[in-house]
């Protein structure tokens, strides 16, 4: 399964397994290990991952083989929030305490390091429920499926009459992009949040791995009136013939409609396209209906420390590196 991996100082251990920090020469196993459990990300995505957060990455080292059996990475994402993002140990390392052992370097090295909040989906144990310092957060939902293309208006019949109009995004973009995010954000706003969506929104020319769309408010007969950007959104090749739409931001239902809409019609028609929002957005879930989705699964944000502020009202599609 997972290759060899070079000895490194290990920060922490049990009888069967010991941790150690990743380096970006290591994403390949980890894109490998999610290969194998189905969980689809692709190694140009996860790269992206780590460069925006590159000490929250552990790999789980069986003493015996030396190989990887497991990892789990966190975003730190600002000095008083830390998210965690995806864990995954293999079969033969699960009844061996593996997961605990990864659980514990993790909170360790949190609470070394100040963090006042942490964040995860309800699947894992890191934040058990009965703890009274565990706050719910939001019912996420996700769909998938084949979207029907002829079931959907095209993107330009759908924003015929609407006050906005989308385009497929270009590097000229990036500095809107970048000036709604922190808006959007507000205080959760930082500069390694900035450096991801910049890397997530650009790094890619290739339509065959990545596509960016915008939208703007229409100008008025005003001449000298500026463009303002009312939302944006990312599909971002997975593996195989998957997609994901990770994230779809817009400033009203009608915006984040049209994103969804947009970034589905540049798809080709073969693609499986998966995408996951807050249970409480009516309009992604008429989406889904529309484009003839099936939902997937369903999971339940949880944090511990302060509660964070965060946007849900303006998210169609959430990215999963990030609370939402």
């Amino acid at each position: 399964m997972a290759e060899m991996c070079k000895k490194q100082s290990s920060i922490g251990e049990n009888d069967h397994f010991y941790v150690i920090e990743a380096t970006r020469d290591d994403i390949a196993i980890i894109d490998e290990m999610c290969d194998h459990e189905d969980f689809h990300w692709g190694l140009h995505n996860w790269l992206i991952y780590f460069d925006a957060s590159p000490h929250g990455f552990y790999l789980l080292i069986d003493k015996l083989t030396g190989k990887a059996v497991g990892f789990f990475n966190e975003n730190h994402f600002s000095p008083n929030f830390t998210y965690g993002h995806m864990g995954v140990v293999l079969a033969e390392a699960r009844r061996k305490g593996g997961f605990q052992l990864l659980s514990t370097v993790s909170e360790n090295r949190r609470s070394n390091q100040y963090h006042m909040t942490f964040g995860q989906n309800r699947n894992w144990l890191i934040l058990p429920a009965t703890d009274p310092g565990v706050k719910f957060g939001y019912k996420q939902i996700g769909f998938e499926g084949e979207a029907i293309k002829n079931r959907l208006k095209s993107t330009e019949n759908f924003c015929a009459d609407k006050n906005f109009f989308v385009r497929k995004a270009t590097s000229d973009d990036l500095a809107a992009i970048l000036a709604y995010d922190r808006k959007l954000y507000g205080k959760l706003a930082s500069e390694s949040r900035a450096k991801f969506i910049e890397e997530w929104t650009q790094s890619s020319q290739d339509p065959k791995l990545s596509i960016t769309c915008v939208a703007y408010k229409k100008p008025t007969d005003n001449k000298h009136e500026t463009e303002v950007l009312c939302g944006y959104g990312v599909a971002r090749f997975l593996k195989h013939k998957d997609w994901r739409l990770t994230p779809v931001y817009g400033e009203d239902k009608e915006v984040g409609y049209a994103l969804l809409l947009a970034l589905t019609n540049a798809l080709s028609a073969d693609v499986v396209l998966f995408f996951a929002f807050p249970a409480n957005n009516r309009t992604s879930l008429q989406f889904c209906r529309d484009a003839g989705m099936e939902q997937i699964y369903s999971e339940v944000r949880f944090y511990k420390g302060p509660f964070p502020d965060l946007p849900a009202e303006k998210i169609y599609a959430e990215n999963e590196f990030w609370p939402l």
